[in-house]
């Protein structure tokens, strides 16, 4: 996290590498054949597995269960783990120079780090199976037409456009943006019926907290609202 509050997050993902690229480049520069750099390289797969594979799960499952909103900074390349975490925040700001790429089919593998998901409920399945079997850089302005981001600004505005959204949604009715985010997620893997459920669930949730109350307050006294959460 770059920046984080008890009321929200910021991730950036400036700069990021695809998950194994600085391997693949320790590989060239050793000079192996390629039947040695594949038998290496497959035990790295194997160990980053068996090691690591717990450790990034519980990291994106936090990700998702984070009682906060949480906005995405994206700056240059945006690839592998990079994207798939930049992906699940719920706010994404990228600049206009951003890419995002999957280019695990390209040495044989498959996106991981929650990209199947992510991907095919963001733009849907035709065009998240282009960027999975095509590997190709998807340019921030494509990005952002099919729906994969949330705004699109100059490269030099990034970071103050993420932080002004952070800022407000801080400010904001904190229970409430809460259950919006648990409500939200929830729905992209349930029925219509269940999701109805949740709804009225949480909604008499949030109308027992102080900020509806203020909410209310607020708008009959014609206002801004003052929310404390």
């Amino acid at each position: 996290l770059a920046m984080h509050t008890n009321n929200v997050g910021v991730v950036s993902t400036s700069a990021g590498e695809y998950v194994n690229s600085q391997k693949l480049r320790f590989l060239r520069a050793c000079d192996w054949h390629p039947e040695e750099a594949v038998k290496k390289m497959a035990r790295f797969l194997e160990l980053k597995l068996e090691h690591f594979g717990s450790e990034s799960l519980a990291r994106d499952l936090t990700l998702r269960d984070l009682p906060v909103p949480v906005v995405s900074a994206v700056q240059g390349a945006v690839a592998g783990v990079g994207a798939s975490i930049a992906l699940a925040c719920d706010v994404i700001v990228a600049g206009r120079d951003a890419y995002f790429l999957e280019a695990f089919a390209r040495i044989g593998l498959i996106p991981d780090g929650g990209a199947t998901w992510l991907l095919t409920r963001a733009v849907g399945r035709v065009r998240a199976m282009e960027m999975m079997l095509l590997a190709e850089k998807i340019p921030a302005p494509t990005a952002f037409d099919w729906g994969l981001v949330t705004r699109l600004v100059e490269n030099d505005a990034v970071d103050a456009t993420a932080l002004e959204i952070a800022i407000k949604l801080a400010n904001g009715p904190v229970r409430s943006l809460a259950l919006i985010r648990k409500a939200a997620w929830s729905a992209a893997d349930t029925d219509f019926d269940t999701a109805l459920a949740n709804e009225r669930k949480w909604q008499k949730e949030a109308g027992n907290t102080p900020d509806f109350k203020e909410g209310v307050a607020a708008f009959l006294e014609k206002r801004a609202p003052r929310f404390n959460g």
